[in-house]
């Protein structure tokens, strides 16, 4: 397009004369006249075809003729030809075919090769982990890591559906109600209250000394009278390679016939299913009885913690070689369904020292209330060190703690009959110390987790 722009001629009379002047009128600017004309487009390439005056003497009758194309541009996720302006999908752009005619969509393109464990971005611009793919931040120019087809995300304290399109809050799940329009927020084996938390054998724990012991605790702790009255503890056997054979060295809850939950820092000496037996009915800590059920570990999957402190998000899936038989003596227990409540009296179940010098010969069990974070995270020793994923239990004269040996093993507290795994024992400073509750591996956070490790 050619655009030629003129002088305009005035005449004025000047204040203190009666004579005519004329000048370049102001108003016949040829860059802005361009610009309007050009408004609604992207870009302007501009010719002048003469000479531009800054002030064009009068009578001159044509001071600049433009030539310009206006070009309208693509939209952000094309890519425009620099030839004939053609916009094609920027996917096509360094895919190693010219779609521009003159092949511009295939100019200064670099080729990438990424390793199995990297996403490719669609622009081929670089590779980037697997990790970062729908991770909600963009990576790539392209956006092509997030525009990838993506799987629902649900938080730590959501179920998600089976179908993959929808979450909802744990609270929802298994409360007679379908949430998911597959059906498995109630369809899921754990939703079955008669399956889990319920046992056939009462046990008696009772707030008061153990039997002929001046400490109850499990730095102490009474024994589980009747025996098996626990029938989802588990106990987990560490290879001793130098004497070959499994020694006492974490405890574990059944949460179904294949699975149970213990805290991941139990794996700190090995991490190897090979150097593991689970071993559900036990009862004695080092002899067998004919209700055991000993089962080889095939898979050990520990929470993801990204963090310098090992012992936040403390917590790990086991799998077992076969399945247990569900009796009497071994019988999942419930997953929480709420955050654990401040003053609730739970039990806590182990096989660790029954004095940080004494070593016991059966399960113990001792009743464990829970504390007030905020007291706890105040309190010397432990101040600030509980995160969310943790919560304090224990007596304030620290008359009953869990001790070493007893990590992983389960904290449980009774609801409507029904007992839930509320925690999972973690760490502690000493043992039954005054002052100093225990700490635990809060396992409502990790329900969601939890549950799809155990998915088929």
């Amino acid at each position: 397009m050619t655009a030629t722009y003129g002088l305009r001629r005035t005449r004025n009379k000047c204040r203190n004369a009666n004579r005519a002047v004329s000048w370049c009128g102001k108003t016949n600017n040829a860059k802005t006249k361009v610009i309007q004309l050009c408004q609604s487009k992207q870009d302007c390439e501009l010719f002048s075809s003469n000479r531009v005056f800054r002030d064009p003497c009068p009578g001159t009758s044509v001071i600049l003729t433009v030539v310009f194309r206006c070009v309208r541009g693509c939209n952000k996720n094309k890519f425009q030809c620099v030839g004939n302006l053609k916009c094609i999908p920027k996917s096509k752009r360094c895919n190693g075919q010219k779609d521009c005619k003159d092949g511009s969509d295939e100019d200064n393109c670099t080729t990438v090769q990424c390793k199995s464990n990297e996403f490719e971005c669609k622009n081929g611009e670089k590779c980037i982990p697997l990790a970062k793919k729908c991770d909600g931040y963009r990576d790539c120019s392209d956006n092509s890591d997030e525009l990838a087809t993506c799987p629902l995300k649900c938080k730590t304290n959501e179920f998600k559906c089976n179908d993959g399109k929808k979450c909802i809050p744990n609270s929802r799940k298994c409360n007679g109600n379908s949430d998911c329009s597959d059906g498995s927020d109630e369809a899921d084996a754990i939703c079955r209250t008669e399956s889990c938390g319920v046992q056939q054998i009462k046990p008696r724990v009772e707030r008061v000394d153990c039997p002929k012991r001046k400490l109850w605790r499990l730095v102490g702790g009474c024994d589980v009278r009747p025996p098996h009255s626990w029938p989802w503890a588990v106990q987990l056997r560490l290879l001793d390679a130098d004497a070959n054979t499994f020694n006492h060295e974490c405890g574990a809850a059944l949460l179904s016939e294949s699975y149970a939950l213990t805290a991941s820092h139990c794996f700190l000496s090995s991490d190897n299913p090979k150097d593991w037996k689970a071993i559900g009915g036990r009862h004695l800590k080092d002899k067998n009885e004919a209700n055991n059920q000993p089962r080889d570990v095939i898979k050990i999957v520990k929470f993801p913690n990204d963090g310098d402190n090992i012992l936040d998000k403390d917590v790990a899936i086991i799998k077992f070689d076969r399945p247990m038989t569900i009796n009497d003596y071994v019988t999942p227990i419930c997953l929480p369904t709420r955050e654990p409540t401040v003053n609730d009296e739970c039990v806590v179940v182990g096989w660790g020292d029954v004095q940080e010098t004494e070593h016991p010969d059966k399960l113990k069990n001792t009743v464990m209330p829970i504390v007030d974070t905020k007291r706890c995270n105040g309190t010397e020793d432990l101040k600030d060190q509980i995160t969310p994923y943790m919560f304090c239990a224990g007596f304030q004269e620290g008359k009953n703690d869990a001790c070493q040996g007893d990590s992983g093993g389960p904290l449980m507290c009774e609801i409507d009959n029904t007992w839930y795994l509320q925690g999972l024992v973690s760490w502690g400073v000493d043992c039954a110390q005054p002052q100093l509750p225990g700490v635990y591996a809060n396992v409502f956070k990790f329900v969601s987790w939890i549950r799809n490790q155990m998915k088929p």
